[in-house]
C-alpha cells in the first residue's frame, strides 16, 4: 500500500499502532541512555513504555509533522497536516525490525541493559548484527519517509530533503535559544555562552 492511498483513503489509518511502535522504542532507548534500571525495576521499565508508548509517539508525530508542514508552506507544498503526519507514521514500519532487536538484547543482557554498569561481556557477533540491522532500518525509515514526503507534498526528492533537513534546524535552534533562555532565567547576569555553559554543568551535576 503506497502512501498516496493511505490518505487518498484515511490519513489517519494506523496511526496509533505506529505511534506505539515508534514511542516503545523511544522510550526504550531514551531509558537506557538515562541507565533508568539503576533506580527502576526492569519490568517496571517495560511496563511503562508499553502503556505511555501511544501517547508519546502521537506527540512526537503531531509536533515534528506540524513542523515539516509549516516549512513545507514556505516551500509551496501542497500536504495537509494529516498527510504530513502520516508520511512520518508509515516511514516507522521499519522500525518493527528494532522490537526483535531489543528482545534480542533483552534476551542477552536482561535488566543490565537498562544500568550504568551493563554487561561488559557478550556475544560480540549479536552487538555488531544489532548495530548493522539498526543502521539498515534507519537508512531503510528515511528513505520511506523522503518519498513520502515528497509524494504528499508534490515535491522533487531534492526538495522534500530539504523540507526534513530545515525542519530539523528550524526545530534546533527553537531548541538552542529555549536553553539560552533557561541559562539566563537561571543567572541573568551571564552573557548567553556562559549561560548555556553553565546551565550544561548544572544538567550534569
Amino acid at each position: 500500500m503506497t502512501i498516496a492511498k493511505i490518505v487518498r483513503e484515511n490519513p489517519n489509518r494506523g496511526l496509533w499502532l505506529l505511534a506505539w511502535i515508534y514511542g516503545f522504542l523511544s522510550i526504550l532507548n531514551c531509558s537506557q541512555s538515562l541507565a533508568v534500571g539503576n533506580h527502576i525495576q526492569f519490568l517496571w521499565i517495560l511496563l511503562f513504555s508499553a502503556v505511555i508508548a501511544p501517547f508519546w509517539g502521537m506527540i512526537v508525530f503531531a509536533f515534528w509533522s506540524w513542523v515539516v508542514y509549516l516549512i513545507g508552506k514556505l516551500l509551496k507544498g501542497q500536504a495537509s497536516f494529516s498527510f504530513a503526519r502520516a508520511a512520518f507514521a508509515w516511514s516507522c514500519v521499519p522500525l518493527v525490525v528494532n522490537i526483535v532487536l531489543w528482545a534480542l538484547l533483552i534476551g542477552v543482557f536482561g535488566g543490565s541493559l537498562f544500568q550504568a554498569t551493563q554487561q561488559s561481556v557478550g556475544p560480540m557477533f549479536l552487538l555488531m548484527f544489532v548495530l548493522i540491522a539498526k543502521v539498515v532500518v534507519m537508512i531503510w525509515s528515511l528513505v520511506i519517509y523522503i518519498n513520502a514526503v515528497a509524494e504528499v507534498q508534490q515535491f522533487s526528492i531534492g526538495r522534500s530533503i530539504a523540507n526534513i533537513i530545515l525542519a530539523w534546524l528550524a526545530i534546533g535552534i527553537a531548541l538552542g535559544l529555549i536553553w539560552v533562555g533557561i541559562g539566563f532565567f537561571i543567572n541573568p547576569s551571564l552573557s548567553p555562552s556562559h549561560a548555556v555553559l553553565n546551565l550544561t554543568l548544572r544538567m550534569q551535576l
